[in-house]
């Protein structure tokens, strides 16, 4: 292990492995917190290592002081599955030289999702083997190189360092950028690249990330698995400019490469939803579900697996369901929820039922259901229940449970534009047009939202800022020629009454 100031992971991460090893050797960079102490705790043999820009030079010096007959190797912030051990046991009683694939599984709330990612992080010990790569570092051709066999295995190690905030990724982004360049510009490996674009990915440079995943999707010597990656990047970028024609070829093609990831099924059903193909839509939501019951079966065939939780399937598929008015899809998906609630405690599970029931009926919500509603509202049935929430006749109730909403997901578009659109049917427009100036920053990349505040200035005779709001519409949506179309109406109306005003 290589670490400087894990204070806050070191402990957890020896404890899932103190009753499997002999031997533990940690490479310390220059820690001032208590992670040296903590690790000789441990019987820790711990080194110190003058940090020189090179995670590959820090895991080499690590490896020259390890005697073992095998190398595990971990990060502080990564854990041992405890049903794992048995396994590698088993393989450190083998006499063959190789190297296994491990399931590194990276936790990551921030972005509501989980990455699996297959290393080589287990490997018969020898002088001839070394890390390359001055980040990301790899063992991988150094085994091949030196007549190692390249195994599966069953080992999970779960990584928790990704679990933290936007800011905090940027800034690790931003630390492993420069040498990432250096690295790059040293190995024109195409695994560096791909490592250059996914940071570019994260710090939001879509234009750099673009450009290097494009340079990828060319190359021979990139495998399939990083292939599809890139492709389902770029249909990330293409889709968050609305390009929606361009992301379901991208995605198409990821999906060609590698037909096991859950996830690009499920982009391709939003992509479909974006161009208002609702039967396509439910197709690709249906897959995305069938290739998560088998994902464990896949999870050895794919070095990169993004894990998609059953719910937000099932509730984006009846959220299509509900919107396409279609029974046997929604049949499909209230089979697959009631399938995976089963095991649920008792009365939680008869209140999903009741609700799903109400809400997939289109009946009237009262106060009883709404209570419902605020319990087990989450981020996967949100979309679903903002949908039957628009259809409903109560304002009174509707206004409640919008609010929550907006308490609980600020950032939530739909929830601000129906607060607003209740406002102005009662008559308070300013009000309406007051709470979406307040969160007009997060709704420039929402046509919707800026078409309804667009229009509340109109309703209120505030025709200049309509103008700006259809001016900035024409620029940054110009793909979406049918909206497009009726903004340059509208605006062209405008103008004389702007001149006027």
């Amino acid at each position: 292990m290589i670490v400087k100031n894990e204070e806050k992971y070191l402990k957890d991460c020896l404890e899932s492995v103190k009753n499997l090893v002999n031997e533990i050797v940690i490479v310390d960079t220059g820690s001032t917190d208590n992670t040296v102490s903590i690790a000789k705790e441990y019987n820790a043999k711990v080194y110190n290592f003058e940090w020189i820009n090179d995670f590959s030079a820090a895991r080499n010096y690590a490896l020259s002081k390890s005697t073992g007959d095998w190398i595990l190797y971990l990060d502080a912030d990564e854990r041992l599955e405890p049903g794992s051990i048995h396994e590698l046991k088993k393989i450190l009683n083998t006499v063959t030289k190789a190297g296994y694939f491990c399931t590194v599984k990276s936790i990551d709330s921030e972005n509501e999702r989980d990455h699996s990612i297959r290393y080589v992080r287990l490997f018969k010990n020898s002088p001839d083997i070394k890390f390359r790569g001055k980040v990301h570092e790899q063992i991988t051709d150094s085994l091949v190189e030196n007549g190692y066999q390249i195994q599966h295995s069953k080992i999970v190690i779960n990584h928790i360092g990704y679990d933290v905030s936007k800011e905090e990724k940027e800034k690790k982004a931003k630390r492993n950028l420069e040498l990432l360049l250096e690295d790059y510009n040293q190995s024109k490996s195409s695994y560096s690249l791909f490592q250059l674009g996914q940071t570019y990915y994260i710090l939001e440079n879509n234009d750099k990330a673009k450009e290097i995943f494009s340079e990828l999707i060319k190359k021979d010597d990139l495998d399939n698995a990083l292939k599809a990656e890139a492709y389902a990047y770029l249909a990330q970028i293409e889709h968050s400019k609305f390009n929606s024609s361009d992301a379901e070829k991208l995605i198409d093609k990821a999906i060609e490469l590698n037909p096991k990831q859950t996830y690009y099924y499920l982009f391709m059903s939003k992509v479909y939803l974006r161009q208002q193909n609702l039967y396509k839509a439910k197709i690709y939501a249906k897959k995305a579900m069938e290739a998560n019951k088998s994902i464990n079966n896949n999870e050895l065939l794919n070095k990169q697996t993004i894990y998609v939780d059953n719910r937000e399937i099932i509730y984006f598929g009846l959220f299509l369901s509900f919107r396409s008015q279609d029974s046997d899809s929604t049949e499909y998906f209230i089979k697959e929820l009631y399938r995976i609630i089963k095991d649920e405690e008792a009365n939680h599970k008869l209140q999903l039922i009741k609700l799903m029931e109400c809400v997939l009926n289109g009946r009237e919500i009262n106060e009883e259901i709404a209570d419902i509603i605020e319990k087990h509202l989450n981020k996967y049935n949100l979309d679903l229940l903002i949908t039957v929430l628009e259809a409903q006749k109560n304002t009174d109730i509707k206004l409640r449970l919008f609010n929550y909403i907006h308490e609980l997901y600020p950032k939530n578009t739909d929830a601000i534009k129906n607060i607003a659109q209740i406002y102005d049917q009662k008559g308070a427009t300013a009000e309406a047009i007051q709470l979406m100036e307040a969160n007009k920053d997060i709704m420039l990349n929402d046509p919707a939202a800026l078409f309804y505040l667009a229009s509340f200035y109109i309703k209120g005779g505030r025709f200049n800022e309509a103008i700006d709001i259809f001016e900035y519409m024409e620029k940054s949506f110009a793909q979406m020629g049918e909206i497009i179309q009726k903004v340059k109406l509208i605006k062209e109306k405008l103008k004389g009454f702007a001149v006027a005003n």
